[in-house]
């Protein structure tokens, strides 16, 4: 009776009661609608997730990303952007590799440098790393936490960057301080940043096909 209740207000749009159906289910291997092909309880746990749940939101996500199929690769994006929305530090980061590499998404590098600047700041360990992958997105972020008077960009653990072909005319107001190698080349730069010149640890600097 009490689960029949549950059921019928899970029916009526209580989100937290579709989740709990959804993880009911999953555990006890019952048939519920679903979509075709999908795991018992995912009509439950979407209709969550659709309603702003946002770990239903999350799992959905999760759920849809271990398979290679392009619908779900964009309802999964659908779904991680949703929760990076609300604040959900590991979203941000898929949703802006999503945008990096125009997975389930339009490929646009600035929201994939700002998604990446969320995830780091909101403690994500990786993004600096999947931001190194392409120096136009690399360059973006340390362009936009240079200009935050909140980030300590100098303590960024960071030692080698690659910033070359990345259309800079400029460097960042400010870079990390254990960079020890660093590539600058055929961009179209005019001068030599002082930012540069607080880089103690640098050893190897590549500038060539600039216009210093």
């Amino acid at each position: 009776e009490r689960l029949t209740e549950v059921s019928k207000r899970a029916e009526s749009g209580d989100p937290v009661l579709q989740r709990f159906l959804a993880i009911r289910q999953w555990s006890r291997h019952e048939s519920v609608p679903s979509t075709p092909g999908g795991r018992p309880g995912l009509h439950w746990l979407q209709q969550a997730a659709e309603q702003g749940h946002r770990a239903a939101q999350i799992e959905i996500a999760q759920h849809y990303e271990q398979t290679p199929k392009q619908s779900h690769a964009v309802a999964a994006f659908k779904f991680r952007e949703q929760a990076a929305s609300q604040g959900d530090a590991e979203s941000y980061f898929k949703t802006a590799v999503c945008f990096r590499d125009g997975v389930g998404c339009t490929k646009d590098l600035a929201k994939a440098a700002g998604m990446l600047c969320q995830a780091l700041l909101v403690g994500y360990p990786d993004s600096i790393s999947a931001a190194g992958t392409d120096p136009v997105v690399l360059a973006s972020v340390l362009a936009i936490l240079s200009n935050d008077s909140g980030v300590n960009v100098e303590s960024l653990p960071i030692a080698t960057v690659n910033l070359s072909n990345a259309g800079l005319t400029e460097l960042p107001r400010r870079l990390p301080c254990s960079l020890t190698d660093l590539d600058l080349s055929n961009n179209r730069l005019t001068k030599v940043s002082d930012a540069l010149r607080e880089l103690k640890s640098l050893s190897a600097l590549n500038l060539s096909n600039n216009l210093v």
